[in-house]
């Protein structure tokens, strides 16, 4: 009897069908989750030496995993595509990887971001050719890594994580690439916020590859977020909002649309085609309201059909209030 209750657990396991996963291993880490950029290159170029160049494409940094080191050949920060103080250009960061064996099962990659700049490009990602892109959700932070003891209300961290099957990998070199991508990207040259080039960019805490090598994606896994903004517009005497709904599909969306249900209204936009993984976003612009509303979002995509339901809060309205003024340190600069 003593024996039989030892052994119920893991055949009633067995039996209900349920995943028993091996634990995940590290494949490689560049840095230390510790919501700061400390540990990375600020001032010289990764690939030169002497000073850093945003604007050469030769210092965007080559990381070989078990040759760079952090401090030396990854750069802090990384300009979004519209920034002009830094060229007006793509600044791809490239992390080079070997697999001794061949890849199986699930891999996770996590990038732990520092949102800095006024602008919030879009992670850009290529693994081994195969393209998609996440959007940052940055959420306020009161640790301020980078700055030491002072708070800045500024500072808040967003993490993009998410799993790839092991046929974007191969046996022996492979390479990741990161971009950071403004929507739109047209050459903005105005000043951002101390710490930032320009007004656009990414600062990185930490980057991680994970395996699963027992681990599936289901075919049909999706995920929705929906975030009612505060960016109201003016329309035929009437008013908007701006309903931003991010959709993170596991497999490349060949046909479907995306449906937001809002009391009797009702918008749908199509899927795009640009991208082998990530998310997309659509903005919807619907009537403002009030108070906390009951919604839906409908995906179809490849033949599959998944609803959200939601409770949507419409985003505060501010007032903003522009005051010409002068800046002066009596004392600071001149005795």
């Amino acid at each position: 009897m003593h024996s039989q209750t030892r052994w119920l657990p893991i055949v009633c396991l067995l039996a209900c069908g349920l995943n028993l996963r091996a634990a995940s291993t590290t494949i490689w880490q560049i840095g230390n989750f510790d919501k700061s950029s400390r540990e990375f290159a600020r001032d010289v170029s990764p690939t030169r030496g002497g000073a850093l160049d945003y604007s050469n494409p030769d210092d965007d940094p080559v990381y070989v995993i078990g040759k760079s080191q952090p401090g030396k050949n990854w750069l802090a920060f990384q300009p979004g595509t519209s920034n002009g103080r830094a060229g007006h250009r793509g600044h791809p960061f490239t992390i080079r990887f070997s697999l001794s064996s061949p890849p199986r099962g699930v891999y996770t990659f996590t990038a732990a971001l520092l949102a800095y700049s006024p602008r919030v490009p879009v992670l850009n990602i290529s693994i081994n050719g195969s393209h998609g892109w996440f959007y940052q959700h940055p959420t306020l932070d009161y640790d301020a890594g980078d700055l030491g003891s002072v708070f800045a209300p500024r500072y808040s961290a967003a993490t993009i994580a998410f799993d790839f099957p092991a046929s974007y990998l191969k046996l022996g070199d492979n390479k990741l690439v990161l971009t950071a991508t403004d929507q739109p990207d047209a050459r903005d040259d105005s000043e951002g916020a101390p710490m930032v080039v320009g007004n656009s960019g990414i600062y990185y805490d930490a980057l991680k590859l994970e395996q699963n090598p027992t681990g599936r994606i289901p075919p049909a896994q999706v995920t929705a977020n929906v975030t009612p903004t505060i960016f109201y517009k003016s329309k035929d005497g009437k008013q908007t909002e701006v309903i931003e709904v991010d959709i993170r599909l596991s497999e490349l969306p060949k046909r479907g649309s995306v449906t937001l249900l809002l009391g009797n209204q009702k918008f749908t936009a199509p899927f795009a085609n640009g991208h082998d993984f990530g998310e997309q976003r659509f903005d919807f612009e619907v009537p403002e309201f009030s108070s906390e509303s009951p919604a839906d979002v409908k995906v179809e995509w490849n033949g599959h059909l998944r609803d959200f339901p939601q409770k949507l809060v419409p985003g505060k309205k501010w007032n903003i209030f522009m005051v010409p003024h002068e800046h002066l340190d009596i004392g600071f600069s001149d005795y």
